[in-house]
């Protein structure tokens, strides 16, 4: 009983998986920098198999995060949400999706827009950024639904 109370779930696999397509690293690319094969990092992925202790520390180096992070603390952003008010504010304020673009330093105008989707995820430094650019907090942008209320 006192080991399902202290039990919390694993987030492993989906923090790896973030953590590499925040980096814009394909699992063959993490592999190599990594010395193992690309099937390996598919199978942590989804879960099948889990890497040694030293593996998860190598992991989180390489990532630069905490052993409790990689594994305990779910480190995706609220995407939706972030998305959400990121449309709100551009559209609030007639902003073109060309003009967001150039501010988080995106050359292709449709590489912005999946990410409005919610589709490719913004990564810290851009929400940051639009944040600073509409003078809010990086906690407003992530967690407030700002359509619900005036900024």
């Amino acid at each position: 009983k006192i080991m399902n109370k202290m039990k919390k779930e694993i987030m492993f696999a989906e923090n790896l998986k973030y953590l590499r397509e925040s980096e814009k690293l394909t699992q063959q690319g993490l592999a190599d920098i990594l010395g193992i094969s690309a099937s390996a990092i598919t199978m942590w992925e989804q879960k099948s198999r889990t890497p040694d202790v030293e593996m998860i520390v190598c992991i989180a180096n390489f990532f630069e995060v905490s052993l409790d992070e990689l594994i305990l603390k779910k480190l995706k952003p609220l995407l939706p949400v972030c998305a959400a008010n990121i449309i709100y504010l551009r559209e609030k304020n007639d902003i073109k999706q060309e003009h967001m673009a150039k501010l988080i330093k995106i050359k292709k105008v449709s590489d912005y827009c999946e990410k409005e989707k919610g589709k490719i995820p913004f990564l810290p430094t851009e929400m940051l950024t639009i944040a600073d650019f509409f003078g809010l907090t990086l906690d407003q942008l992530t967690k407030t639904d700002l359509s619900q209320g005036d900024t």
